[in-house]
């Protein structure tokens, strides 16, 4: 076989292999900016233009190639700042010198070996699987300290497994000492096998990789239930609040009225403090905002929040019909929407909360909630990214919004103004399709 063909089919082999790597470390690690195929998509483009930079077989050009490739493709597929994405590059860059060189040295390759017309596909094809495999356990034990895209650190599962791949280079380097002595068939034999050694890491490493994203879904989803059952029974021990103040302030106003006109004569100052007794209970009267009792509930609620934290809660609600949407629903929908403005307006020089509900083409609820926010939150594979340093806890207020939206076939969308400095969550419920099934 011409030594040009085999050069050009190691190089694919090798590229083909740092490309499944650094999709294996992304995919974990960072957060897609539209979507998985898209970031994954990206990656193979970006590597098949460095195989082709590489036949050029020019050290140099391949490793300045290596860092181009590698930074465009981060910064092009997914969300991260370029100061983020130079560190890990420069990381990867290093990692994969550092293990090639070591590799060379392990396994005693003879780069001088063109020079006396000595080609050796064996020696070449152990030199990339040892070296590649050193790379892999490099970018694990990196992954194993950079925080997950689901919002976890360390996950201790792929940790318990680099004795795979330390093993599997135990075996290229053993079978470099004895490969000599072997002949020709048992040498493509043992290729074959350290072919399949560096292909079976891989599906374990991806195997176990999906079963801890999966874990991590489950356990997300019942944090969603937990959420969701807290608030609601926060909020039936609010609903048995107010309907017992409703019976007690609708009494304690008869028996003011009584004393109000036994003592108007002369009682000015026993006049003023039944007044006083009277405001003072106006404020755990339920405002009617809507025809729905849950719905009212939840924003009496928050507005007395708005006003402990000093937030303008403003509220515009059309004469709209929303009782197809379950109390539970109306619970974690409004309850998790208004946690969030709030949150946010608490981080925010201007003190602002919008609610809106309303009705669209008499098909649609459309529920708009506008907040201040002095800093844009970042948007990636339709998730809100936060900055908080709990970012696992964090979020599961959006993740319960769209559990409870799925029961209606509701949409949320984000937008953020920058001058305005107000970002708004827009939720599209189609209520006439909902009603048309029943």
């Amino acid at each position: 076989m011409n030594i040009n063909i085999i050069d050009c089919v190691l190089t694919i082999i090798v590229n083909i292999i740092e490309c499944f790597i650094l999709i294996y470390y992304t995919n974990s690690v960072m957060n897609y900016r539209h979507s998985r195929i898209e970031s994954n998509i990206c990656i193979i483009i970006g590597y098949a233009v460095y195989c082709c930079l590489c036949f050029l077989n020019h050290p140099l050009l391949n490793i300045l190639g290596f860092i181009a490739v590698n930074f465009l493709v981060l910064y092009i597929g997914f969300v991260e700042n370029i100061g983020s994405i130079t560190l890990k590059v420069i990381i990867i860059t290093v990692f994969m010198m550092f293990t090639e060189l070591a590799a060379s040295l392990v396994i005693n390759l003879d780069f001088e070996r063109e020079y006396h017309n000595y080609f050796d596909v064996s020696q070449d094809l152990l030199f990339t699987f040892v070296s590649k495999t050193l790379y892999f356990i490099s970018v694990v034990m990196l992954k194993q300290y950079s925080v997950r895209r689901n919002g976890d650190h360390k996950s201790y599962e792929t940790f318990w497994l680099l004795p795979l791949p330390i093993f599997t280079c135990a075996f290229f380097l053993l079978f470099s000492r004895i490969r000599k002595d072997l002949n020709f068939e048992t040498d493509i034999a043992f290729m074959a096998l350290c072919f399949i050694l560096i292909i079976a890491n891989f599906v374990v490493y991806l195997v176990c990789d999906r079963i801890i994203d999966k874990n991590i879904q489950i356990k997300r989803l019942t944090e969603i239930e937990n959420k969701n059952k807290t608030d609601f029974e926060s909020y039936q021990l609010i609903k048995d609040k107010y309907d017992e103040l409703k019976i007690m302030v609708h009494d304690f106003n008869k028996y003011c009225a009584n004393i109000e006109a036994m003592l108007s004569t002369d009682q000015t100052e026993a006049l003023s403090l039944i007044h006083k007794i009277e405001d003072k209970n106006k404020e755990f009267l339920l405002v009617e905002y809507t025809n729905n009792k849950a719905l009212n509930i939840l924003l009496s609620q928050k507005m007395k929040e708005c006003g402990t934290e000093g937030i303008e809660f403003q509220i515009y609600i059309q004469d709209i019909d929303i009782s197809f949407i379950s109390e539970a629903d109306i619970v974690a929908i409004f309850a998790n929407l208004l946690d969030n403005a709030i949150e946010s307006c608490k981080l925010s020089d201007n003190k602002r909360i919008f609610l809106s509900i309303y009705d669209m083409n008499s098909a649609f609820v459309v529920i708009k909630v506008d907040n201040s926010a002095d800093v844009e939150p970042t948007v990636a594979d339709g998730k809100l990214i936060t900055r908080k340093k709990d970012k696992a806890a964090h979020g599961i207020g959006v993740l319960s919004i769209k559990q409870a939206l799925k029961n209606y076939d509701g949409k949320i969308r984000w937008s953020y103004d920058g001058d305005k400095k107000v970002f708004n969550t827009t939720i599209i419920i189609n209520y006439q399709a909902i009603k048309n099934n029943m």
